[in-house]
């Protein structure tokens, strides 16, 4: 049975260069022989096609001088015109009811988490932020296209309650199957954010001014930069990396205070500006951390939820509210 089961994965592979002296009806005879031959084989027979269709790309992008975050779109546009590639071969040879197509596309995204995974190694502490964002960005919409596709695709079968052995019994996990690899390496990334809020912070604090609410101007500056942080963050991540921008966050909200305080020791021109700036603004931004926790709570994996938290820095806000 081995040497039947190479024959067939060599005429496989011929087919796919285009090479083979067989037709397409006698290669779906060979795919109805590996049924035959037993789990194991048909096991080994996926693992097989796998490596002959992702064998130019793990040569092409494997190599040092491709293995950089620019190429992450290439990255999916190759497997894309492979994909089209691969179904005009195999889509009438291999029984679809095996999902090989979905199942290639998971080891695709297995070889690519690899592949990046040593680049933000490699390049750990020195990535630019535009391009880190823009690889990850490109792998997140990735693994949602293919995701929606494989679920129409399979979803009737996946549902069946009779099914052959050798079918697709629920498709792979893509989500988070390339883009968890970034998670490690978001400090680039995370610092500036840091340095976004801060600067727009201490720039609303030069020529501050009291808004039509009655409080400075800086606190809405803070708080509208610090609900745009967290759901630009969410766009990329429902987990530690939202931890981290909350640890920012929080950061962000004592130094905020500590100017408040600062300010609140000037010889302020009027009894109204003390009382902006002593009463109003502190309740103002404690009624909006309530709205921070939220949007937090909102946007981050419910696993993590128990960790936010601004109790200090609502007690630390809540000092100029009583005059």
């Amino acid at each position: 049975m081995e040497e039947l089961f190479k024959v067939i994965i060599e005429d496989f592979e011929a087919y796919e260069n285009g090479s083979a002296p067989v037709s397409g009806d006698m290669m779906s005879h060979a795919a109805k022989v590996i049924e035959v031959l037993g789990e194991n084989y048909w096991r080994k027979f996926g693992q097989s096609i796998n490596e002959i269709i992702l064998k130019q790309y793990q040569e092409q992008y494997g190599n040092p001088e491709n293995a950089i975050l620019e190429n992450t779109e290439k990255r999916f546009g190759f497997i894309k015109r492979k994909m089209e590639d691969f179904n005009d071969k195999f889509g009438k040879i291999i029984p679809v009811e095996w999902g090989m197509d979905c199942l290639l596309l998971y080891e695709f995204c297995s070889i690519t988490r690899i592949h990046i995974t040593n680049i933000l190694e490699r390049m750990s502490g020195s990535t630019n932020v535009a391009i880190l964002m823009k690889s990850l960005e490109f792998s997140i919409k990735f693994e949602s296209k293919i995701t929606d596709l494989m679920g129409k695709k399979y979803s009737e079968l996946i549902k069946r309650e009779k099914k052959n052995k050798y079918d697709l019994q629920a498709l792979p996990k893509f989500t988070g199957s390339i883009s968890n690899s970034f998670e490690r390496y978001l400090t680039p990334y995370i610092k500036s954010e840091e340095e976004a809020l801060s600067d727009a912070l201490l720039k609303s604090l030069e020529d501050d001014k009291l808004s039509e609410l009655k409080v400075f101007n800086s606190a809405l500056v803070l708080f509208h930069g610090v609900k745009n942080s967290v759901r630009r963050a969410s766009n990329y991540s429902k987990g530690q990396l939202l931890l981290d921008i909350l640890r920012v966050v929080k950061k962000i909200f004592i130094i905020y205070s500590e100017r408040c305080f600062d300010k609140s020791k000037r010889n302020l021109e009027s009894f109204e500006e003390n009382i902006c700036w002593i009463v109003n603004t502190g309740e103002y931004c404690k009624n909006i951390i309530e709205g921070v926790r939220e949007v937090f709570e909102t946007s981050i994996d419910p696993a993590f939820v128990e960790s936010i938290e601004f109790n200090n820095e609502e007690q630390v806000f809540s000092k100029y509210t009583v005059l």
